[in-house]
C-alpha cells in the first residue's frame, strides 16, 4: 500500500509540474523585420534585342543595302543612377558598295559583323544615355573586274575593328515583366 501511495504522490508531482508549463505567459512575438522599398533600375539585368535598317551613302546609291541581326547583354547598377555593364551583338549584312568606270568595276560589301562591347550609362527618368566601346569583327568579300583585260580579282576577309558610340535606350513602362 505504501508503494500505491507513493506512486499516486509521485504522478501527482509530475502532474502538477507539467501544469505549471501550461500556465506560463507565451514569449512576446518578434517585431517584425523593416521593409526596405528600393526603387528599381528598369536598366539592370539582362536583356536581348534584335535591330536591323537601311543605308544608303549617297543618292547614286555608292553605298546601300539593308542589315540586321540581335545583341544580348547584362547592365547593372553602381549607384546614384550610374549603369555599367557588356554586351555582345552580331548582324547580317547586305550592304555594298559599287563603282564602274570604262576600264574598272568594283563592287564589296559586308556580309557580316559582330562585337563585344562595355557600356556605361546614367539613368534619367524612363531613359539611359551610354557610351560604348570595344572590339568587332567584320567579313567583307567583293570583286574588282578588269573591263579592258577582262581580268577579275577577289576579296575575302575578316578584319577585327574597333568600336566607339553611344545611344539612349528607353524603358517601355509595363506591370507584366
Amino acid at each position: 500500500m505504501r508503494k500505491s501511495i507513493l506512486a499516486v504522490a509521485l504522478a501527482l508531482t509530475a502532474t502538477a509540474a507539467n501544469a505549471a508549463d501550461l500556465l506560463k505567459p507565451a514569449a512576446a512575438p518578434a517585431a517584425p523585420a523593416p521593409v526596405i522599398e528600393v526603387e528599381r533600375n528598369p536598366f539592370s539585368g539582362a536583356y536581348i534585342g534584335v535591330h536591323a535598317g537601311y543605308s544608303q551613302l549617297t543618292d547614286e546609291d555608292d553605298f546601300a543595302g539593308w542589315s540586321g541581326g540581335g545583341q544580348i547583354g547584362f547592365n547593372t547598377t553602381l549607384g546614384a543612377g550610374f549603369v555599367a555593364g557588356i554586351e555582345l551583338d552580331g548582324s547580317l549584312s547586305g550592304a555594298n558598295f559599287k563603282a564602274a568606270d570604262d576600264e574598272y568595276a568594283v563592287k564589296i560589301g559586308n556580309d557580316w559583323i559582330i562585337s563585344a562591347r562595355g557600356r556605361i550609362g546614367y539613368v534619367i527618368g524612363g531613359a539611359m544615355p551610354y557610351a560604348t566601346a570595344g572590339v568587332a569583327w567584320a567579313k567583307f568579300s567583293g570583286r574588282e573586274t578588269d573591263i579592258v583585260l577582262d581580268e577579275t580579282a577577289s576579296l575575302n576577309d575578316t578584319v577585327r575593328l574597333w568600336v566607339i558610340g553611344g545611344g539612349v535606350d528607353y524603358a517601355i513602362p509595363s506591370t507584366n515583366l
